[in-house]
């Protein structure tokens, strides 16, 4: 678990800067804007679909929304690489952003004092951070393996359901258990991440680009009905 002392330690390896610089500061914000969005719009979307039950497992609706508007990214910025990637070990897939040597993923717990990854695949792929990707002058250099230095946006709910989450930051798993530097708060960099009326007019940028259509598969198992040149009934 994460101590106050290694919450504390000076960014020795100045990941704060290469976040902004591999990632954007622009794409952080729209990043940001897309989870916050669905913190505010999915309990919403679960009462209307399907009433208090969708309420109360609006969570589940939530992660959708974000994997699923997070990959519109794909079509809004150039320089970020937004993969669906199949989880290690475990069923399911999950989101990776990819700029250049920084590689982000997204993670949830209500506690927003809680050590993030849980997960076994965000564990697996955090602890290359071991090898750090930036040393340090008096630090020996990552391995040739380990191509990136995994972060991890972290957000939590707030208590009152259908709001902004009470905690949206980037966090730097050094890949023992505990974090290598202090987190990146989002909220503070960008607070209109806290603007509901902000966030509404923000996300008509990317509900407006289409998710890419899934590959259609032919199925030569299941016979047509009726053939191209048939005529009649």
């Amino acid at each position: 678990m994460a101590t106050e002392a290694t919450s504390q330690m000076s960014d020795r390896q100045n990941l704060h800067e290469r976040i902004l610089s591999s990632v954007g500061s622009k794409a952080l914000e729209l990043i940001g804007a897309i989870i916050a969005w669905a913190h505010v719009r999915s309990y919403a979307i679960g009462g209307e679909l399907y009433g208090s039950v969708g309420r109360e497992r609006s969570g589940l609706l939530r992660w959708i929304q974000c994997d699923a508007d997070l990959l519109r990214l794909k079509a809004k910025f150039n320089h970020l690489e937004v993969k669906w990637e199949p989880n290690s070990g475990c069923a399911g897939k999950h989101i990776e952003i990819v700029a250049g040597d920084v590689r982000l993923l997204i993670a949830h717990d209500q506690n927003p004092d809680a050590y993030a990854p849980l997960s076994d695949y965000a564990a697996t792929l955090v602890e290359p951070n071991q090898m750090s990707l930036f040393p340090a002058e008096e630090e020996s250099p990552a391995s040739p393996g380990n191509k990136f230095y995994t972060c991890v946006i972290f957000h939590s709910k707030s208590e009152d359901r259908g709001k902004p989450p009470q905690a949206l930051e980037i966090r730097f798993p050094d890949g023992r258990g505990a974090y290598a530097v202090d987190h990146m708060d989002l909220l503070k960099m960008f607070p209109n991440l806290l603007n509901e009326v902000w966030l509404q007019k923000m996300s008509l940028e990317w509900v407006a680009i289409p998710l890419a259509s899934e590959e259609k598969v032919l199925d030569v198992a299941v016979p047509s009905v009726r053939k191209a040149t048939q005529v009649g009934s």
